[in-house]
């Protein structure tokens, strides 16, 4: 009764102070915005500026190369023209040069007083048998030699390469060389900020991703360039691996009009049916047949087959897809790791010369990783489900099965809105059609809402377009389809489910399935071809491609190319090609050539007892840590010579340190969004059906369980030096 004979004017006040502070909460929350806009707008601007000014001072750089015969038993000697006082030379060859050792080598080193006194290190290269010098492809070899900092500047100005051979042949090769190489410290401290530039802006995604990798590696360049390294476009555009590109172009062709069929939604269905809608055994059972997929084909491929599927099955059960792509990345990276074949450091470790040569096959690599490889499945699925996931509705969406559709298929269509250009007056009408279909979903979004806040029972949106309800939220598994309140035996209530889903998600067009079959089955095919001799010329990359146009022409598709085209994911792409700048302008600059060489110098300080024991455990954690952070391609091509260095420099057996290697290698793909070339193609994937990936929350479930296989695998590997399991 008091509230009711209050003063008027006080209540009043009362409404007009809460307006006042609503009004202020609203202008302070709009001046963050805007300065935290303005903030990014000239950090930005500030990196554009450096690089351009940069670009702008700094020309491409150009080596020229000369040509020397270089006799037997013979001493050449070449004059370095240009004047520096710096104590280093970068020197490149090119020639028949072998990757495995050989009796036949070539000898460098630098001279001064006419080639009495050396001043620098020897630097012995070997050589490919001299009956085949003059077929043999030439091979290019960029090292840098470390004067002596005595030199005075007489002897500067009469500095000279040493160039002699010990073949019984006369051998050819092209000599170049730059007097002011990089600075080491220099390239390490600028490589290490423009990655850690890298990180920051995709964790804190003021930017999109692909925009954040294209700054980066546009100012990794400039950093080359800084150093008088600046790269000419041709050798960027060789950096980027197109068969990669390739591959991921005509896989995403090829999915785009096979999910036309509505194959992915009859194979969720049937997964859904198998598990009979367990959440858990679910994703363990798809996480395994993507472990398996994994052995046989490799990571790209079986990632590219499976996301998919699993998107359309976690739409069917209101699961969150993110989250069951993480664990299916995660079993990926895993299982990959078994078979030489897995993965691209894999293949790397397995063909590397000095592997060869040590007697290290592809029977051996299966033998001694695969047991580890069980035993981290085993581990890695306990520290998910008792650790990572201990409540099973942290995998659900939080919202109804309903909203989410409906907030998913409004965040599609504004995406193909934002897509459509201005251009002519059928983009304007196409553009309004879009905002008629946004409206409409906005009206049955706050039914949906409206009908949930009441507690009654949620429909779908195709309700509202189509005519007909969708399934309920899958989790409770009780499903009444009278709507009369009673609920029904378990077993039958799921019987009764299975059977309405099949009927909501039948094959559409079994002969475009037919025929995108028969593409999968060519494409299958020529991956597998790929190993076999006479057919490694045929590429993942062309594989995907012919198989795409197989596609095309058996469909008589060919005719609406563009539609197709629509289907590619270009921005993913675009990112791929700007890892693949960024990551090999950090390795010219010389950062991961510097961990191996602290690596090398920290096992040579180990006792010779524990040295083995060291080299192995450095191995493991040095590339496991890096290749959760960078590329693990450039990682493989250094750990590799460092682990032929150790073995021969050190006499330690190489067996225990490949396997490492590959571990490392392998699981540490786990660690980040952008550490392997399988999680970056379930990220282009996922986008193409609307889905975003969070850097952190990877982050959260992948970095834990790297670190706990990181545990099971040094175990495992120690047992292998405790054992002296080698071979």
């Amino acid at each position: 009764m008091r509230a009711i004979h209050e003063n008027p004017l006080k209540q009043h006040h009362s409404a007009t102070a809460i307006h006042f502070n609503e009004k202020s909460i609203l202008l302070t929350n709009r001046r963050r915005i805007f300065t935290g806009k303005n903030i990014k707008i000239l950090a930005l601007t500030i990196v554009w500026l450096t690089a351009t000014v940069i670009f702008i001072v700094k020309p491409e750089h150009h080596l020229t190369y000369r040509y020397l015969h270089i006799p037997p038993q013979f001493n050449k000697t070449v004059s370095i023209e240009e004047s520096s006082d710096n104590t280093r030379l970068d020197v490149h060859l090119k020639g028949a040069f072998s990757k495995a050792s050989t009796a036949s080598t070539l000898t460098l080193y630098a001279v001064v007083n006419n080639g009495t006194k050396r001043v620098s290190e020897y630097l012995s290269f070997s050589l490919v048998d001299a009956s085949v010098f003059e077929t043999t492809d030439p091979t290019h070899i960029s090292e840098v030699i470390t004067l002596s900092e005595s030199l005075s500047a007489n002897e500067r100005a009469d500095l000279k390469l040493s160039l002699s051979s010990n073949c019984n042949a006369t051998f050819t090769l092209a000599l170049a060389y730059a007097t002011k190489p990089m600075s080491v410290e220099a390239g390490i401290g600028i490589g290490a900020a423009v990655l850690l530039g890298l990180y920051i802006l995709i964790i804190s995604e003021v930017v999109d991703r692909t925009f954040a990798s294209l700054i980066v590696s546009t100012l990794s360049v400039a950093a080359l360039a800084l150093f008088n390294e600046r790269p000419d476009l041709e050798e960027i555009l060789s950096w980027v691996d197109m068969d990669t590109l390739m591959l991921l172009f005509g896989m995403m062709i090829l999915v785009a009009i096979t999910s036309e069929t509505g194959f992915f939604d009859y194979m969720a269905v049937f997964v859904f049916k198998k598990t009979k809608g367990r959440t858990w055994p679910l994703i363990c059972s798809l996480s395994i047949v993507s472990m398996v997929s994994a052995l046989v084909l490799d990571s790209v491929s079986t990632v590219l087959l499976m996301t998919p599927v699993i998107i359309r099955l976690c739409e069917v059960t209101n699961l969150d897809p993110v989250q069951v792509l993480t664990i299916m990345i995660l079993a990926v990276n895993i299982g990959s790791t078994a078979s030489p074949v897995g993965n691209p450091p894999n293949v790397m470790i397995i063909n590397h010369a000095f592997i060869k040569e040590s007697g290290i096959g592809f029977l051996d690599f299966v033998l001694h990783i695969l047991p580890g490889v069980l035993i981290l499945t085993v581990q890695s699925f306990m520290h998910l489900r008792y650790f990572t996931f201990r409540q099973m509705a942290t995998l659900q969406n939080a919202e109804p099965l309903e909203v989410s559709t409906i907030k998913h298929e409004l965040k599609m269509w504004r995406n193909t809105e934002r897509s459509i250009s201005a251009i002519s007056k059928f983009d304007d009408i196409s553009r309004s059609v879009i905002q008629s279909r946004v409206l409409l979903l906005n009206e049955a979004l706050e039914r949906e809402l409206q009908n949930s806040h009441e507690g009654t029972e949620l429909r779908n949106v195709s309700y509202y377009l189509s005519g007909h309800a969708r399934a309920r939220a899958l989790e409770s598994r009780v499903f009444d389809p009278k709507d009369n309140g009673e609920t029904m035996d378990e077993d039958d209530a799921l019987e009764q489910l299975t059977r309405r889903l099949e009927e909501l998600y039948p094959i559409k067009n079994r002969e475009l399935l037919i025929q995108c079959g028969i593409a999968f089955f060519v494409v299958i095919c020529f991956f597998f071809l790929h190993a076999v001799p006479y057919f490694e010329n045929l590429s993942l990359g062309w594989a995907s491609l012919l198989g795409v146009c197989l596609l095309l022409i058996i469909s008589n598709n060919n005719d609406d190319f563009k539609t197709s085209l629509l289907m590619v994911e270009w921005s993913s792409l675009l990112f791929f090609a700007t890892l693949y700048v960024l990551m090999e302008s950090l390795t010219k600059i010389g950062l991961i050539q510097f961990v191996g060489n602290q690596m090398s110098k920290l096992v040579e300080m180990a006792s010779t007892d524990s040295r083995h024991t060291a080299a192995v455990l450095l191995v493991l954690w040095v590339s496991t840590i890096i290749s959760a952070f960078l590329d693990n391609i450039p990682l493989t091509s250094m750990m590799t010579k460092v682990v032929a260095t150790l073995s021969t420099s050190l006499n330690l057996p190489p067996g225990p340190m490949v396997w490492a290697l590959a571990f490392g290698c392998g699981i540490g793909g786990n660690g980040t969004l952008i550490a392997s070339s399988s999680n970056l193609v379930c990220i282009g994937v996922a986008e193409q059906h609307g889905y975003k990936f969070s850097f952190l929350n990877f982050m959260k479930i992948g970095l834990p369980l790297l670190l706990t296989n990181g545990l099971v695998v040094s175990l495992y590997l120690y047992l292998h030096v405790l054992l002296e399991w080698y071979n």
